[in-house]
């Protein structure tokens, strides 16, 4: 179990090992942490694969077409980092044409403004599958592909 400081306690900056977890109320990386009791304690990334015919297609559309800044870009790989939690696209030897089941995964771009990120995409040409619209849950969604066929959505979270 991974400790966690109360709210009555303020913890001292010595027992800071690591960065806060907003969502957990944790501070990683200090002993009694995840790692130390072998639990998961966060998402690193997402790695989406691609056949190398296809490779500067879908470098060209995260880079450029959704304005993502790399992190890393190399003639087969290209990675894109948010504090540490990284969406990569790179070539595999064993993958072949287009994703052939496309729902099986859907990558989630949080913002800020769906509608102005929404009509920036679509001006450049990305197709949206879905318009943005209300959830349930009080979010707000948009869904497009890349060029691989893979799912991808625009999150405005509450």
């Amino acid at each position: 179990m991974v400790e966690r400081h109360p709210a009555s306690r303020k913890p001292s900056p010595d027992s800071l090992a690591g960065p806060y977890n907003q969502w957990s109320g944790e501070y990683v990386g200090q002993e009694g942490d995840a790692m130390a009791t072998g639990e998961i304690r966060a998402l690193a990334g997402v790695l989406i694969w691609t056949e190398p015919a296809r490779f500067e297609a879908m470098a060209r559309f995260y880079r450029d077409r959704l304005g993502l800044t790399p992190r890393t870009s190399k003639s087969d790989f290209m990675n894109f980092d948010w504090g540490g939690v990284r969406l990569s696209v790179g070539v595999h030897d064993r993958v072949e044409g287009k994703s052939r089941d496309p729902l099986r995964i859907m990558v989630n771009l949080a913002v800020d403004d769906i509608r102005a990120v929404h009509a920036r995409l679509a001006g450049d040409g990305v197709v949206f599958t879905r318009a943005p619209e209300a959830e349930d849950w009080g979010g707000q969604v948009a869904t497009f592909l890349d060029p691989d066929g893979n799912v991808l959505q625009l999150m405005q979270l509450p």
